[in-house]
């Protein structure tokens, strides 16, 4: 993925990406293999809801 995004540490190695690509998507990625493994690619609406969804569980 190239982009900007945010680091942090993550002692469990269970952690995502996520970073918004040049083509004005968010792109959600493995963390600790965000060169090779696959990439969900969200719509900025889809990002939106996604968000939402997660945060009212």
């Amino acid at each position: 993925m190239v982009s900007s995004s945010a680091t942090s540490r993550c002692p469990s190695k269970a952690c995502i990406e996520v970073a918004r690509p040049a083509h004005g998507t968010i792109g959600v990625g493995d963390g600790k293999n965000a060169d090779a493994g696959p990439v969900l690619d969200f719509a900025p609406g889809e990002w939106t809801a996604f968000l939402h969804t997660v945060r009212s569980k």
